[in-house]
């Protein structure tokens, strides 16, 4: 399913990020000084999974920013992360936090400089009472190395955000990382391993490495690799953009057929339409003529109850997708359906 974007311009719309918003039903993608909502895909009366006919709206807004990241704490608490200082208009990475606020938009709450270099993931991670921030960046020029700290939650400071305030701006604290993840496990084997962006999802934290168009999947608590998978083509590119991944499990309707459909105008872009039939005990991807069979008179307590959803952000060209995977058989692996043209 892609998302349909053909009211933003290709020249002021860069998606650089993807996190669900549960509370109100949303994607959320940074893309320079805004936050966009996005509707997430829901069963329709036939039960096919698709994108709701609704527009997309802003929900956070810094200006003069330029977000590259950013992560849910909790339902009301968003964190982010952008590459310019708004009172210099330089490269250094500030972080922000914002609060829900009416209408769903959020405030912010804090400032921080960070110093991460070069950020371009950020993702929280809750393990058992503990909860904290991963930040990763690029060390040095070129493709050398990456780097992934950890942050602690920071208790917002109510900086005033004023980038024309030259005179009587207060400081802005720095953030500190309290350690690093083991970068030489994370980059091994990778001629260019920049990270474009980081999720967690049941225990697993997911690592896309856009120059080398793959995601790595690492247990975080054993902290073992789990998994390696290639990300998706997309026309008109290299496929060296992508910048933003996350997952989300929904819950099937009792009796539901699932059809992968793109919502954009250009059928150039359109995915292949692919049916399951969710009363199958193994689904299969299914071309759009094929008939339910005898099997889907099976009894519910074999199906499974969810199916996953990926969401990918693109940069340039900018799109959006949300792609129904079925889950490997290694943990933290993946399978995509037919019509996803994989690079290998």
């Amino acid at each position: 399913m892609e998302h349909d974007i053909s009211s933003f311009s290709p020249l002021e719309f860069e998606p650089s990020d993807a996190l669900v918003d549960l509370q109100r039903n949303q994607l959320l993608v940074p893309s320079l000084s805004e936050i966009y909502g996005f509707p997430l895909p829901e069963w329709n009366s036939e039960g096919v999974l698709e994108i709701p006919n609704v527009s997309s709206s802003i929900v956070a807004q810094v200006e003069l920013a330029d977000f590259g990241s950013a992560t849910l704490v909790d339902d009301d608490t968003l964190y982010a992360v952008s590459e310019i200082d708004i009172t210099t208009l330089e490269q250094s990475p500030q972080m922000y936090s914002f609060e829900r606020g009416d209408f769903g938009r959020f405030e912010v709450t804090g400032q921080w400089k960070l110093e991460t270099p070069e950020p371009e993931g950020m993702v929280r991670v809750s393990e058992g009472r503990s909860s904290y921030l991963l930040v990763s960046g690029q060390i040095g020029e070129g493709p050398l190395s990456t780097v992934i700290n950890h942050f602690e939650v920071p208790e917002p400071n109510g900086t005033p955000i004023n980038p024309n305030a030259t005179v009587g701006l207060p400081t802005t604290p720095t953030l500190e990382a309290s350690r690093n993840l083991n970068e030489k496990l994370i980059d091994a084997n990778m001629e260019d391993p920049k990270i474009g962006a980081m999720t967690y999802f049941e225990g697993v934290l997911y690592v896309l490495h856009e120059k080398g168009k793959v995601v790595r999947a690492w247990d975080m608590e054993t902290g073992s690799f789990q998994a390696e998978w290639a990300l998706p083509g997309i026309p008109n590119s290299s496929g060296k953009q992508w910048e933003g991944l996350a997952f989300q499990r929904v819950e099937r309707p009792r009796r539901a057929t699932l059809i992968e459909r793109s919502s954009s105008s250009n059928p150039k872009n359109n995915l292949r339409r692919r049916r399951i039939q969710t009363t199958d005990d193994d689904p299969r991807w299914r071309d759009d003529d094929m008939q339910g069979t005898d099997d889907d008179d099976q009894e519910e307590d074999e199906v499974d109850t969810s199916v996953l959803v990926l969401h990918l952000t693109h940069d340039t060209p900018a799109a959006i997708w949300s792609i129904v995977v079925k889950e490997g058989d290694m943990k933290g692996s993946i399978e995509y359906p037919p019509c996803a043209d994989v690079f290998r």
